[in-house]
């Protein structure tokens, strides 16, 4: 019987040991770099963003290369004409029956094979096409901007879960030492050492950290999921976070050399000079209205019956003709002029959209390089602060193992610690994520 339960025993312990290694393995690692290059390659924003710039791109300015190419294009038609008798002419000569002939047939075929090449057009086709390429261009450094938004925000999101993550490492170190000192308490209650009052209040500790754990795991689970999320993964995915956040500030370059540098990175700003270079095309596209439009044309005719032969006959017969075509809108009440004016319009917005983007970017650069230094500086104190925290904890239960302190004195003293390592875990949050934001708005 004795040997029946080791060997059950012996089935359970591996069974568990097998359970663990499992439930141990699925935890990812995820470090921060693989966590950008995830979210680069799978954010369905980035997705969406990346086909708007291939929508304006390669395959417009083709569409618009083509414009300036001679076209081809065939046309077919059939037409039945109305029953109307045959023509009569009087003859005027005695005895001469009036003349009677046939004009037209009633089933009429035609095809006609038409090329056009357009010859001049007033720069026209050649503006629209550098219009395109100028938008195609802005819509590549939109899309490099919303990549450095997404790389920002996947860092937000990995440091605010690393945050998440200590704190509750912060809060199972309080939850046990608040667990230990209850046993504690009790057993000094037995032999009438403390009040029950002591042990009540020990209680109220103990719930209150069962209470900030529960919420920090829901925190940590919310904000796993958005980070998952943004990855394009699965969001019950586990992970364990690999990357260890820097305490020490890196090497930075003064402010305003860091918005000297932005004006030249941002791609927001590329974006917009390419916006403006589009409207002075557009602007070029308008003002071809005061040009003469010249174009050749030729055209293959196969039709029953074929106008050009007389008598009509009742069979196919092929013609052609070319042509030199000029066209000029010699007067339209300036439209051409208003449409141009129009256009330098919107020209004239964009310089300013740009000189608005520019300082919108200095203030972004000096309100991030600011809180990034508090941010760094933050750290030292809120562990120095934790230290303090730390050393009056060990004070006090000291002084309570004396009868000097209450347990009121100690769980107020428990309380202050805790708060203290979660205020070093958000520091150093806090001074990570202020790296990403300066490396976003700077345009890296």
């Amino acid at each position: 019987m004795k040997m029946s339960n080791f060997f059950y025993y012996l089935f359970i312990t591996a069974a568990f040991s097998i359970g663990s290694i499992r439930i141990a393995y699925a935890q990812t690692p995820l470090s921060l770099d693989d966590a950008v290059r995830i979210g680069l390659e799978q954010n369905r924003a980035l997705k969406i963003s990346m086909l708007k710039a291939k929508s304006v791109g390669e395959s417009r300015i083709k569409e618009t290369e083509a414009e300036r190419l001679p076209s081809l294009k065939l046309y077919g038609s059939y037409t039945r004409l109305s029953d109307i008798g045959p023509s009569i002419i009087a003859v005027p000569v005695p005895g001469v029956q009036p003349l009677s002939f046939q004009t037209y047939l009633l089933n009429n075929y035609s095809l006609r094979l038409s090329l056009l090449q357009p010859i001049f057009t007033g720069f026209r086709l050649q503006n629209i096409q550098n219009a395109a390429e100028h938008t195609s261009s802005a819509a590549q450094e939109d899309y490099k901007a919303d990549q450095r938004g997404t790389i920002f925000t996947i860092k937000q999101q990995y440091w605010m879960l690393y945050r998440l993550q200590r704190t509750l490492d912060a809060v199972n170190k309080s939850l046990d030492e608040s667990r230990a000192r209850m046993v504690d308490i009790r057993s000094k209650l037995e032999k009438g050492l403390v009040l029950p009052n002591d042990t009540l209040k020990m209680q109220v500790q103990v719930s209150n950290n069962r209470l900030k754990k529960m919420q920090t795991e829901k925190d940590i689970r919310l904000a796993s999921a958005s980070l998952m999320n943004t990855l394009g993964l699965p969001l019950d995915e586990k992970v364990t976070l690999t990357t260890v956040a820097n305490e020490v500030p890196p090497p930075q370059k003064s402010m305003a050399e860091l918005i000297e540098i932005a004006k030249h990175r941002r791609s927001e700003l590329k974006a917009i000079d390419e916006r403006i270079e589009a409207a002075r095309a557009n602007v070029k596209i308008a003002k071809a209205g005061y040009w003469p439009q010249v174009s050749l044309e030729g055209n293959l005719y196969y039709a029953d019956p074929n106008q050009r032969y007389f008598p009509v006959k009742d069979a196919f017969k092929t013609t052609w003709d070319a042509s030199i075509n000029l066209s000029w809108d010699v007067w339209t009440w300036n439209i051409a002029g208003l449409q141009a004016e129009q256009a330098d319009y919107s020209v004239q917005q964009l310089q300013e959209v740009r000189k608005q983007t520019e300082e919108a970017i200095a203030l972004e650069i000096t309100q991030t390089y600011l809180t990034m230094q508090t941010g760094f500086a933050a750290i030292d104190i809120a562990k120095q602060a934790a230290e303090q925290a730390r050393e009056n904890l060990r004070i006090v239960n000291l002084q309570y193992s004396k009868g000097v302190a209450t347990s009121l004195d100690v769980t107020s003293a428990e309380t202050l610690t805790l708060d203290a390592d979660i205020n070093v875990a958000t520091a150093i949050t806090d001074a990570n994520i202020g790296v990403a934001q300066m490396a976003r708005v700077v345009g890296e």
